[in-house]
């Protein structure tokens, strides 16, 4: 790239290429190759595992085929780069005619994450959102596009946007240059790809036509405020850059989160595993269970449900009707799930025929969807009857359904350009082109036989050479009759051994010989072209369609859960009340099934004023699946979905809160107890009295006393706030507060004790554990016995003596003779020194591994 006065055009078209778009990889369309050079090359053949040759002897270069091009863009795209697309837009003949001598070229799209609409890059079930975002005075301003379905929506976020971008999970973000050191930013940045803009590209003074060019002039951007318009400019002039003028028909943008909604933070949504585990692989998740889904827009659908919980008593229970009409009618709900799951993917097929991204299997889906409209509409009657009036609202369009049928082959290419895609007898201009295509020879046969009883002579030959096209040559005897004033064959040059003619009507047929298989593409694109317009036509219905299937498939989905695990529907109301009877968790009680072992269900009913429970009792014995499980059962009630009880009663929540468990930040340096306190804070400084909290281990993660003291006053700050709360904790000091808490209520685990082992009852009970049973859990867990024994013996003292400080500092762990050790004594007293003197909630983690390390080889030279 030093010598770049020696470069040839083509080479020089694509450094002008490249430095448009300098952040992309770009594949530069030459011939049937799409080829890469330069730094690019070298970065896509170790991506694509291909052979990296040069061009010239010094321009590194690889290539892909044009034919297999979009499997290779594809996992460039899945690896996460930006892939710009520079295609020839003529031919060399083309290019000849006008006199030039370098092809034109121009960059037709830009590939990233959020941009793609290609059905083999998407996940059917999950939405691909593009999401813009800008710093205000109050907080964010966010816009996001879904390309492939032109969703649209924006938002204004107080404080931390973290919260909602955790739950719309975003396949990329874009953002101001000047946020890119914001600590949400940052922290968004190690889970999603953030694109940033230098300001002054989208602040420009054509703003307005930007917007309405990418998003449609039925916008009524006079809604927004000055930062959710600003947001939206930066979403409109990315899609410009990369969309290249190939725009999605966007619908009406909407509020994200409008109305009264139910608010889950990103740690509470990530430790109740909705939509992923928490160790993010595998596991089963509540989306999981409930995705009964049978068409991919459903699936999206119940997923875009769960990110906008309802708040709203009304719209709440106009969705339990609707899905219990569908438990109690089960024979229409088992054929609603038959029909629906032969239904395409419209919304996904239509905007990518709509933004010139489509393929003739796109054209069939939604031919496929309109000839299924009237099945639908015959089996709506059974259905509820908001649902039945809007599926009768939908429209057939049953003469676009009966042309795209008659259009259309059976058989189609996966691309428009491979060609085949109109259907025999539909069109009798393009049929006779391609008779003229692949019959010519027998065409060109059969006229020279008219030709030969027409002149009489029986010499008479119809050939070809490339300079004359299609000529007729008889022997100069025979020639005299055909060059009559009245005859129809035109002299065009007389040889020694002949004579040559043409007629208007063979120079015709040898120019659309010549041209047939040209123009029968170009014919065949024209009347793909009116299909897709008059599908323009039908855009809104279509959608409409898609929008009411795919929610039809959501409460048939939810029916089916409920029917197959025996849910039922919850009492949602404006009061203050939750009042569960025979809860279960949904999931543990899907894994349990699985393994044909029965979930113990338990009961949870907040009365006389007690908001605040405090549950005790041993690890393992199912405190915390308790606390998940009704945090869970309210999700699922503000879903507006039955939930995993006998009965159920439930007051609308604003907020849910869960602290159940931390893990060290290591790419922050944050403690467990630091993350701890950090979610704590959060719950107590947002929490209302409308909102329900659960909290497990709070203080864990520091010194007895001072974990002690900080979950003895959270419990009063909780306890004054007056939140719904399940408490759960092994310091059993903190039972003392229900003398002086008037909120307080103590609950523990039922166990059972038999032959010194314990039995976990997992029933939740009134009252309170008059032991934490660690050391049985941990002979449970095959901890050696000699540690065992020695651990109830520390235990006794410590239980017989109330200075338990002074007892701490004064016990040596390993100087009783009830501990046995099998093959070693401990020795090394510096290494206890060493030990005794480390403060664990002072160091990062890295620390810890270096002091472990030191602490091995000291060992080792002790021995």
């Amino acid at each position: 790239m030093e010598n770049q006065e020696k470069l040839s055009p083509v080479m020089q078209q694509y450094l002008d290429f490249k430095r448009e778009n300098p952040e992309a990889l770009l594949l530069f369309r030459l011939g049937d190759f799409y080829e890469v050079f330069f730094d690019d090359a070298i970065i896509v053949s170790r991506a694509l595992d291909l052979v990296l040759t040069k061009r010239g002897n010094e321009i590194p270069m690889c290539g892909v085929p044009f034919h297999a091009a979009d499997n290779y863009i594809a996992r460039l795209v899945k690896q996460g780069f930006h892939v710009a697309i520079a295609e020839q837009m003529e031919t060399p003949d083309e290019a000849r005619a006008r006199g030039a001598k370098q092809l034109r070229r121009d960059i037709v799209r830009v590939l990233t994450p959020g941009t793609i609409v290609d059905d083999h890059l998407l996940a059917g079930s999950q939405s691909n959102f593009l999401v813009a975002v800008i710093k205000s005075k109050f907080g964010w301003s966010l816009a996001g596009s879904e390309l492939s379905t032109g969703d649209f929506f924006i938002s204004d976020v107080r404080g931390s946007i973290i919260d909602t971008i955790m739950r719309i999970k975003p396949a990329e973000i874009l953002a101001d240059e000047s946020v890119a050191e914001d600590v949400d930013i940052r922290a968004i940045k190690s889970m999603i790809p953030v694109t940033f803009v230098h300001e002054r590209l989208f602040q420009k003074s054509n703003m307005d036509e930007n917007l309405g060019r990418v998003f449609g002039v039925h916008q009524n951007f006079n809604r927004m405020n000055e930062s959710q318009k600003l947001t939206v400019g930066l979403l409109a002039h990315y899609l410009i850059q990369t969309q290249r003028g190939s725009f999605v028909p966007f619908k009406s943008f909407r509020i994200l989160g409008d109305g009264s909604r139910l608010q889950i933070d990103a740690s509470t949504w990530k430790s109740l595993e909705i939509d992923e585990s928490m160790s993010g692989k595998s596991g089963v998740t509540l989306l999981d269970v409930i995705d009964n889904t049978v068409t991919a827009a459903g699936a999206r659908c119940l997923r875009s449900m769960l990110r906008e919980l309802l708040g709203d008593v009304e719209i709440i229970a106009d969705r339990q009707d609707r899905i219990e009409n569908l438990v109690k009618k089960t024979g229409v709900l088992r054929d609603w799930r038959a029909l629906l799951k032969k239904m395409p993917d419209i919304e996904r097929a239509l905007s990518r025929l709509l933004s010139e991204r489509g393929s003739p299997r796109d054209l069939l889906s939604i031919s496929h969807a309109l000839q299924m409209m009237p099945g639908v509409r015959a089996m709506a009657n059974e259905l509820d009857e908001k649902t039945l009036d809007e599926v009768k609202s939908l429209a057939l369009h049953e003469a676009l359904s009966f042309e795209l049928v008659r259009a259309l082959e059976d058989d189609l290419p996966a691309f428009f350009r491979e060609g085949g895609v109109i259907r025999e007898g539909f069109h009798a201009g393009l049929d006779q082109l391609r008779d003229l295509a692949a019959n010519s020879k027998k065409i060109i046969a059969g006229l020279q036989n008219e030709y030969v009883s027409k002149s009489g002579a029986n010499l008479l030959k119809i050939k070809y050479n490339n300079l004359l096209g299609y000529f007729i040559e008889v022997p100069p005897k025979q020639a005299e009759s055909m060059l009559g004033i009245e005859s129809e064959f035109i002299h065009k040059q007389t040889l020694v051994g002949g004579v040559r003619f043409t007629t208007v009507r063979l120079a015709e047929l040898d120019s659309e010989i010549r041209s047939a298989a040209e123009k029968a593409v170009a014919v065949e694109k024209e009347i793909v072209r009116e299909l897709i317009e008059k599908i323009r036509g039908a855009a809104e219905d279509l959608r409409k369609i898609a929008e009411v299937l795919a929610r039809i498939d959501v409460y048939a989905a939810l029916a089916e859960v409920a029917i197959i695990n025996n849910w039922v529907r919850p009492n949602v109301v404006n009061e203050k009340v939750f009042n569960i009877i025979g809860g279960r968790h949904p999931v543990v009680e899907h894994v349990l099934s699985n393994n044909h072992s029965q979930f113990v269900a338990n009961d949870c009913v907040f009365e006389n004023g007690k908001t605040v429970w405090l549950m005790t009792g041993p690890n393992m014995a199912g405190k915390s699946t308790y606390l998940r499980q009704n945090a869970i059962i309210v999700v699922l009630a503000h879903l507006g979905s039955f939930v995993p009880a006998r009965s159920a009663q439930i007051g609308i929540v604003d907020q849910l809160f869960s602290r159940v468990g931390a893990s060290d930040n290591l790419a922050q340096g944050q403690s467990t107890f630091m993350v701890e306190m950090i979610e704590t804070a959060n719950i107590l400084n947002r929490a209302t009295d409308r909102s329900f909290v659960i909290l497990d281990e709070i203080g864990r993660g520091t010194s007895t006393w001072d974990g002690l003291s900080m979950a003895w006053a959270v419990l009063e700050y909780l306890n004054q706030l007056g939140c719904l709360t399940l408490f759960a904790t092994h310091y059993h000091e903190l039972v003392a507060l229900r003398d002086t808490l008037s909120k307080l209520a103590c609950m523990t685990i039922e166990i059972k004790e038999q032959d010194n082992e314990i039995i976990f009852m997992h029933r939740v009970i009134s009252g309170v554990a008059n032991r934490s049973y660690g050391i049985h859990v941990a002979s449970m867990a095959g901890v050696p016995k000699p540690v065992i024994l020695r651990a109830e013996a520390v235990l006794k003292q410590l239980e017989s003596d109330q200075k338990v400080g002074k007892d701490l500092r004064t016990l040596t762990l390993f100087d009783a003779p009830s501990l046995v050790v099998d093959k070693k004594d401990v020795k090394n007293d510096a290494v206890l020194e060493k030990l005794r003197g480390l403060d664990l909630n002072s160091m990062t983690p890295m620390q810890a591994l270096e002091f472990l390390d030191k602490l091995k080889k000291d060992v080792k030279m002790g021995d």
